[in-house]
């Protein structure tokens, strides 16, 4: 997977951006399976 992260500072915060791209749907389904989504949300929450 390739991921494209940028941050830029708004308001009194950060936007965060990261739009990722996969191989094949087959990567990506693998991903979303391991919880791959859930999972970076949580970590990111924890650091906010």
């Amino acid at each position: 997977m390739t991921a494209d992260i940028t941050m830029q500072k708004e308001g009194g915060g950060t936007r965060y951006r990261a739009p990722v791209r996969h191989k094949s749907d087959a990567d990506r389904s693998k991903h979303e399976e391991m919880g791959f989504h859930g999972g970076w949300g949580t970590w990111l929450a924890r650091r906010l």
